[in-house]
């Protein structure tokens, strides 16, 4: 879990004694009233199973806690556990129907007027919607997943809002959560079943290729014309050999090139910069 979501070990539970559970619960919705303040919370899975809002009808505001984010939701973040994209959508809905002048997110700051707060949630809900809608139309047409993830756009109109910056995750990493929670952990290649380890594939396409420091060679040629692909070259080089230091080295090399050519959405920069961490742990190890 620390691994996964990148953060220190010291800040998990150590044990079922080492957290606070919750004294009051409850389903779907519940009011409260404090200070003479009415809070009315609903329960809409979203960014979590647990997750909710909270309306404060007295003062026209609500607390959209993680459901708006300022830029592109982070319902589609591959280090973590399901993410429930169509429900999260819902969620949005229901506080624009709420007609709250104060908008207090959990990301950014407060955001005032009724006007400014519906059109930031309603975008937010239509481009989960279209995310949602295109990928169950790819499955329902029995497209492979990487098929239906890779069809996967925004319109203009949502692309190019300011309010859905890809800055966390990317509307591909979305639509693949949405996958998820439909699927199972099948990805519709057949072999993949009950298939041979990565490590054991790398190498034989590294035997296929003649010799390893061929598909280095070639990962090389390619990192600037063609990122994507020698990444995946790299890898089978790198994952083909644990002791392979010259494919680490390259590693550290290509995977540098993909992060300065393009901008990344944070959760994949973590993910290859991890992977060039674990590239000079390797080179360091080998003296």
């Amino acid at each position: 879990m620390s691994r996964y979501m990148s953060q220190p070990l010291q800040s998990f539970p150590s044990g079922p004694d080492d957290w606070v559970p919750p004294t009051d619960t409850f389903t779907d919705t519940m009011s409260i009233t404090v200070g003479g303040e009415r809070f009315d919370i609903v329960h809409r899975r979203g960014e979590t199973d647990d997750q909710l809002y909270v309306s404060i009808p007295g003062r026209k505001a609500v607390a959209s806690a993680d459901y708006y984010q300022g830029f592109l939701p982070n319902a589609g973040n591959g280090k973590r556990v399901q993410r429930y994209v169509e429900e999260w959508a819902v969620a949005l809905r229901e506080m624009v129907a709420l007609e709250p002048e104060h908008l207090l997110p959990a990301h950014g700051e407060a955001i005032g007027g009724a006007e400014a707060i519906a059109e930031v949630l309603t975008v937010h809900a239509e481009a989960l919607e279209h995310i949602v809608d295109q990928t169950l139309r790819g499955l329902n047409a029995r497209l492979r997943q990487d098929q239906v993830v890779d069809a996967v756009s925004l319109p203009d109109e949502l692309a190019n809002h300011p309010a859905l910056n890809e800055q966390y995750v990317s509307v591909k990493d979305i639509a693949k959560m949405v996958v998820k929670q439909y699927c199972g952990w099948w990805d519709d290649i057949p072999s993949h079943w009950s298939g041979a380890t990565f490590d054991r594939r790398a190498a034989m396409i590294c035997e296929l290729a003649g010799r390893v420091d061929q598909v280095i060679g070639r990962a090389r040629e390619l990192a600037e014309t063609d990122p994507t692909m020698a990444c995946h070259l790299i890898d089978w080089a790198y994952f083909a050999d644990d002791d392979d230091v010259d494919a680490a080295r390259a590693v550290i090399e290509i995977y540098r090139t993909r992060v300065m050519l393009g901008s990344r959405n944070t959760q994949e920069l973590l993910v290859l910069l991890d992977h060039m961490a674990d590239a000079r742990v390797r080179i360091e190890r080998s003296g």
